[in-house]
């Protein structure tokens, strides 16, 4: 998707898409993952606790859809809320046009890009 000159980084192509994971691929490599287990983990609690007194949950927007915006949010050094509404975003981007309210997507595009320039 690409917005005002633009680009996810989901949707480029090389040389630019690999310019921009050579940023962030040592994040992601064994010793610095290893050390944020027990984080993960603690958030990962934190998620189950919310629902389970309840004994139900929709879980993808409940639990599924929380443990990557959480982890986003982390290793972006982003309050934890933050990631939450971009992953509501990331959600309304990714659903079909024909789904949403008219002009949804661009709106929630919108607001991300915003939420960046701050």
């Amino acid at each position: 998707m690409q917005f005002g000159g633009y680009k996810m980084m989901l949707m480029m192509d090389p040389p630019q898409h690999t310019a921009y994971r050579k940023l962030i691929r040592a994040e992601f490599t064994h010793g610095p993952t290893m050390e944020r287990i027990p984080r993960m983990q603690e958030l990962a609690r934190g998620i189950v606790d919310a629902v389970i007194e309840r004994g139900h949950c929709e879980f993808v927007g409940e639990t599924g859809g929380e443990m990557p915006s959480y982890v986003i949010a982390e290793l972006m050094g982003l309050p934890i809320d933050d990631g939450r509404e971009l992953y509501k975003l990331t959600e309304i981007i990714h659903t079909s046009p024909e789904a949403l309210p008219p002009n949804a997507g661009g709106e929630a595009v919108l607001k991300m890009f915003q939420y960046a320039r701050a």
